[in-house]
């Protein structure tokens, strides 16, 4: 009891009274319904043999009588035996287990209960970011596993350079068995101590305690046990309670180091003592190598293990130690945490731990799996698609986690990629092999003629990229900090220099950083993170070296007079010149200081004004842009890509074909004089590719009794002219039927120069028109029809008005909103607008912001108690249930769906959102692109008029568009 008397006294944030509302709230339909379509359709049925692709298919016939019994379980905290039921199967940890110990059970719930659990999962995750310290990296959103690497790699930087004069040392440790030994107990205590509604709580524990589980041996079972202890592995809510079992530990950890009994690992001056890294059950411990600090360390993960059943394993337990450490102390410390000392090449995480030779050893590391990898594949036995779909899925994705923490060096890369290249074109054991193109080509993108396979080189720096974006701006990661105040405590990033004994990280950045100064700014908001001298945030911002550190730190919201709420001039032009002090006041709008909005650190070159790996990767591959492909139009490319109903070997022998790899006769003499460049079907031209597929007496037969009617005498020599001419009139049904007869065509003189046999029309033909009654009809996806939307939209709630709201934009940025408030087809008002927007997100949001304004004060008026709005936008919809405007699409956005959300918290349960198919919100989608096209905003009241006749708008705007239902 000890422990838990420490915990309480520790401090931490727990979650407001006002979120138990939340938590404990009945779900209604829309919630449920989200719940269920967020489940995996197709993960392992449990005892009742249900998966959730069941429920989502039949969702309207079942799903009302779902949410009911839902609601009655929420409502009484008790959750049904047989739902609790689930059955456990063991996976091997490695290749040849042999004990229990080498087995992963995994638990296979019903999947009711998993529904149940994926709601409280839903309501609580709001929560969990708040709860769970930096320290935690796993299971949250925005906090990653390279995190945890990046921290320790800087630690053993320090702890490996001559400036590091402290005693000092780091253990790795591992827990046992972490989820399977849980105590529940503890777990209830945990809850508690954040301030869980106590009614969730039991709920959860009381499913733990009731359960009945089976284990599957071979697929079969025999009766039941019932645990003790422990979570289940596959249970939604399971990752959410592990971390908040270790966030006990967290905090008694920050206790100790507040009293004094630890003081914690500090690699700089102003940076913020370390005293451990979590990432799920990796635990890594930093410290002073004072007995006082090892005796403290030892027994608070004593006193944790004994309360929580998390016990840390000393046989896997490594230690490491920095340079100035005697020997005599580090023998000390090994004794008394049973642990010994890291070897050479040691790993965490999966990543390899070796100082400046690191990067070189996980590249030859990767490179042998590689080579591990295309041994187990026969290259003879797939065909180029097949191929190159395991270069995509297999091979480019190996080096990606390495790759986040790791520069590899240029030479391992390339023969990486070397290796991907030997594969393709099907010759990995011998040196020499035959490429038709530069594999540089081959990894561009599929509309400048390559094939989409990722440019290693190109997508490390991507990866690499994002580390570089969070030490610009980012705050809630422990190794940007620690990095801030080893490498620029006093100077801003950008006027950082590269530091002796430096780590790999720092080195590379540095390398990157010139680069990125015209790509990034931050987008003011309230003024009170953007640095104003030291961090880009106005067109033109240059470095200043050699400004004091009260400039330095100097926000831009410490410009603004707070009485007067202007710029302060003098200011501005003391720090910035008097040019650039007037292109501020003229083009920065001036801080609300009030606001709870934080300023945003902008990547120009997306819409959504964040980094993401993708845009990452297409900047840097713009240089590699090629124009050998003269002729083909990108649009050729694409339109061979999204041929339907043909598979991806069509595809890709129509890419080969235009691109000129194709083993024709002629190209083959090229490389090979050898080979006779004559065509062996008629043995009167030369084998070229418009021969081969058109001018051959062969082809022209089967073009002549094609559905196609091709004129195959009126096409020019060259292929691409003559594809261009072929296809630019065809539409998909008829690309599909082309590029099925140039297959059959390629296969027919395949088995005559292969196979030695005699080429057959005829047989093509039938070929090409069994082909295409089996699949012909299918190429053409029907569009949906007013009625069968109407068929699709769920009965609403009693007495309950209805808002439509809609926003239209085109790609020179005008855009048009508007809403429709009404009920049984009677209008109480509606609004239309015109506005300027970066892309249709932001249309949306700007239409929605300006909806909920107007209900805030409509409803006071509608003497009701629900209005629910629609609207088309998913993405929206997520963002205001989530309240999250991290990741937007618009970062241009992220004001409007801010106020939203802050509007929507304030009209509270009176109103819900939902969306819906595009017929149903018609009336909105009208209005909105009437508005788009027209500045002047009307806005029409009809709370005095009684019929829709009134309106005088549209024609289109009828009663049928008002249904009593909507979706």
């Amino acid at each position: 009891m000890a422990f838990f008397q420490d915990l309480r006294e520790t401090e931490g944030k727990s979650i407001p009274a006002s979120g138990h509302t939340t938590l404990e709230a009945l779900p209604d339909f829309q919630k449920v319904k989200r719940a269920v379509f967020q489940m995996g359709p197709d993960k392992s049925p449990g005892p009742d043999g249900v998966t959730a692709r069941f429920i989502q298919k039949y969702w309207n016939i079942i799903g009302p009588d779902l949410v009911q019994q839902i609601k009655q379980i929420f409502h009484t905290g008790w959750i049904p035996d047989d739902w609790l039921k689930c059955n456990i199967i063991l996976i091997p940890k490695g290749d040849e287990p042999e004990t229990p110990s080498q087995f992963r059970p995994i638990s296979i719930g019903n999947v009711l209960y998993r529904l149940i659990m994926k709601i409280l999962t839903n309501r609580l995750r709001p929560h969990m970011k708040k709860l769970i310290a930096q320290e935690q990296t796993a299971f949250l959103h925005n906090r990653c596993i390279s995190d945890n690497v990046l921290l320790i790699k800087e630690v053993l930087n320090s702890f490996n350079t001559k400036k590091f004069k402290h005693h000092a040392f780091m253990l790795k440790a591992d827990i046992t068995k972490a989820f399977d030994k849980l105590n529940w107990n503890f777990l209830e205590h945990a809850c508690n101590h954040v301030n869980m509604p106590r009614k969730i709580t039991r709920m959860m524990i009381s499913a733990y305690q009731r359960a009945k589980v089976t284990i599957l041996i071979n697929g079969t079972g025999d009766g039941f046990i019932t645990p003790s202890r422990g979570l289940r592995q596959g249970c939604p809510m399971s990752p959410y309670m592990f971390i908040l079992a270790m966030e006990m530990m967290s905090r008694i950890f920050k206790k100790a180091l507040q009293a004094g009994h630890l003081r914690g690992l500090k690699l700089a001056p102003t940076a913020q003592p370390l005293t451990h890294s979590i990432y799920a059950d990796d635990l890594l411990i930093m410290g002073a190598t004072h007995e006082g600090e090892i005796t403290a360390i030892k027994n608070i993960l004593e006193d944790f293990g004994g309360a929580s059943g998390l016990v840390v394993n000393p046989i896997k337990s490594k230690l490491w130690f920095s340079k100035a450490t005697p020997l005599e102390v580090c023998q000390r410390i090994k004794q008394s945490l049973r642990a010994i000392n890291a070897e050479e090449g040691e790993k965490y995480l999966g990543v390899c731990l070796s100082g400046r030779n690191s990067a070189r050893k996980t590249g030859q590391m990767l490179l042998e799996r590689m080579w591990s990898k295309l041994a187990g594949w026969k290259c003879s036995m797939l065909s180029h698609a097949g191929r190159l779909v395991l270069i995509k899925s297999v091979l480019t994705s190996l080096p990606v986690y390495y790759m986040n923490t790791e520069r590899i060096p240029k030479g391992l890369i390339d023969q990486m990629m070397s290796l991907m290249e030997k594969f393709f074109w099907g010759k990995t054991e011998k040196a020499r092999y035959l490429s038709f193109i530069s594999w540089k080509k081959v990894c561009t993108k599929i509309e400048d003629g390559g094939l989409g396979v990722k440019n290693l080189h190109k997508f490390g720096e991507a990866l690499f990229l994002k580390n570089v974006r969070a030490l610009m701006g980012q705050h809630d990661k422990i190794w940007v900090d620690i990095c801030r105040a080893k490498y620029f405590p006093r100077v801003g990033f950008w006027g950082a220099t590269n530091t002796r004994g430096a780590s790999q990280l720092w080195r590379e950045v540095v390398k990157f950083r010139a680069e990125l100064k015209d790509d990034v700014c931050w987008h003011i908001s309230n003024g009170m993170k953007a640095k104003a001298v030291s961090q880009p945030w106005y067109q033109g911002w240059q470095v200043q070296s050699g400004a004091p550190s009260t400039d330095i730190m100097l926000t831009v919201g410490g410009l603004v007079d707070t009485q007067t709420n202007q710029w302060k001039e003098d200011q501005l032009v003391r720090l910035f010149g008097l040019q650039c002090a007037v292109q501020i006041q003229n083009t920065i709008q001036i801080p609300d200081q009030n606001s709870d909005l934080n300023d945003t650190l902008i990547w120009k070159k997306t819409k959504e004004g964040r980094y993401s790996v993708k845009h990452g990767y297409a900047w840097r591959m713009e240089r590699e842009s090629y124009t050998e492909y003269v002729g083909v139009n990108e649009s050729h490319w694409i339109k061979i890509d999204r041929i339907k109903n043909i598979v991806p070997k069509v595809k890709l022998f129509l890419w080969r074909l235009l691109s000129g790899t194709l083993t024709i006769a002629q190209n083959l003499n090229k490389r090979i004089r050898a080979i006779s460049p004559m065509c062996q079907r008629c043995n009167s031209e030369n084998e070229f590719e418009c021969h081969c597929f058109f001018f051959c007496p062969g082809s022209r037969a089967v073009w002549f009794g094609s559905p196609l009617m091709l004129r195959v005498h009126e096409l020019p020599l060259n292929i691409i002219h003559a594809f261009t001419h072929i296809t630019e009139e065809l539409d998909q049904q008829g690309m599909a039927i082309f590029s099925y007869t140039m297959w059959e065509l390629w296969k027919g003189r395949n088995e005559v120069v292969m196979q030695h046999k005699n080429f057959n029309p005829i047989q093509i033909r039938k070929n090409v028109m069994a082909w295409i009654s089996e699949n012909g009809h299918n190429t053409v996806q029907p569009t949906l029809s007013y009625q069968e939307a109407e068929q699709k939209r769920y009965e609403v709630t009693e007495n309950e008005w209805q808002m439509l709201v809609d926003g239209s934009w085109d790609v020179t940025g005008k855009a048009g909103t508007a809403f429709v408030l009404y009920k049984e087809g009677t209008a109480h008002c509606l609004a239309y607008n015109y506005h300027q927007a970066q892309n249709p997100f932001h249309a949306e949001a700007i239409a929605f912001l300006e909806a909920i304004k107007a209900l805030c004060i409509e409803i006071e008026l509608l003497h009701t108690q629900k209005v629910c709005i629609h609207t088309d936008c998913q993405r929206l919809v997520n963002a205001i249930l989530e309240e999250e405007t991290d990741n937007l699409p618009s970062w241009k956005a992220v004001p409007a769906v801010h106020q939203s959300v802050q509007l929507a918290n304030r009209l509270g349960n009176r109103f819900r959102i939902n969306y819906a198919c595009r017929e149903a919100i018609q009336p909105a989608h009208v209005l909105a692109n009437y508005a788009r096209g027209n500045r002047n905003a009307r806005v029409i009241n009809l709370v005095n008029q009684g019929t829709l006749a009134a309106w005088g708008i549209s024609t289109a705007l009828d009663r049928n568009f008002f249904p009593n239902s909507v979706s």
